[in-house]
Parts: C-alpha cells; sequence; structure tokens
C-alpha cells in the first residue's frame, strides 16, 4: 500500500508514504501433517521526501521501520524491530558540481544494536545523468556483543546515473 505526492504545476516536493505486510509460512512437508511449522511476518512502514526550494538546494530524508515475527514449530517465537533515518542535503556550486552532507541512524533495540554515519562529498556530472563522487564517511557502531564500540569510516569513490 503506497500514497505518493507530486503537484504537476510545483516540483519542489516530492513524497512517498509506503507500508507493506509480508507473510510467508515456509511450511516443511512432514510440518503440514501436525500443523506446525516455520513462518514469518512482517510489517514494513517507509515514508521519504525530496524538498528543492530552488535550483541550487536539494534535502532528502527518509524513515523506514521494520518489525519482523519469525515462528519456529509451535513453541518458539522471536520479534525484531530496525529502524533506519537518513537526511541528506545537497548545494549545487554550479551546472557540473555539487557539495553534499548526509548522516544515517540505524536502531535494533532488541539486539542492542545503534549505528550512526556521516559523509561528507563532492559530485561531478560529467552528463546531467552520469555523476561522480569523492568523500569522506564518519561512523560509529554500538554493539554489546562486540565490546561496546568501534568507529568506521574512510574515503570513498561513488558513480550515480
Amino acid at each position: 500500500l503506497g500514497l505518493a505526492y507530486r503537484d504537476p504545476n510545483d516540483d519542489r516536493l516530492n513524497a512517498l508514504l509506503k507500508y507493506e505486510y509480508k507473510e510467508n509460512p515456509s511450511l516443511i512437508p512432514e510440518s503440514i501433517l501436525f500443523e506446525k511449522g516455520t513462518g514469518s511476518k512482517e510489517h514494513i512502514f517507509s515514508a521519504e521526501a525530496i524538498y528543492a526550494p530552488n535550483k541550487r538546494w536539494e534535502f532528502y530524508g527518509k524513515y523506514a521501520l521494520r518489525n519482523s515475527t519469525t515462528y519456529m514449530s509451535e513453541d518458539f517465537t522471536s520479534t525484531s524491530t530496525v529502524s533506519l533515518a537518513q537526511l541528506r542535503a545537497t548545494y549545487r556550486l554550479n551546472y557540473s558540481w555539487d557539495i553534499a552532507a548526509e548522516t544515517r541512524w540505524i536502531w535494533q533495540p532488541s539486539a542492542g544494536y545503534t549505528e550512526t554515519g556521516l559523509l561528507l562529498e563532492a559530485g561531478y556530472y560529467l552528463t546531467p545523468d552520469l555523476r561522480f563522487a569523492l568523500g569522506y564517511a564518519f561512523g560509529e557502531v554500538e554493539d554489546r556483543d562486540f565490546s561496546g564500540s568501534r568507529s568506521a569510516g574512510g574515503i570513498y569513490l561513488g558513480v550515480t546515473w
């Protein structure tokens, strides 16, 4: 199920809301006889928007939430919730060059896991549809199973078309 917004007379704001429900019974043949088996159910909600107040600036945001339940026979159930958020701002210096800053956050409370990341990048448009980017990513991971926290990041190259 999805809902999109775009004003045909003013292309500054575009938005999308989406909900998905997935069910996968995954029954193995011998479990059908005993009405037992494995399966999963997922609820996924996401919202994203792009706002471009003028030709130089563009702001992008996204949030997604997934709740999963897994069934293993009739006596074991596991539930997990994961959230992801992303914010990005891009500034066009001229027709060929832009700079961008972005932050991302992922969180899984049942596993005690969270990760945040920040990136800064410069992009060059070889054509209107082909962009090369050079950037640096900064990140930090908190995970109770792997000695607390660690940092992650470094230089990267990107190509989009």
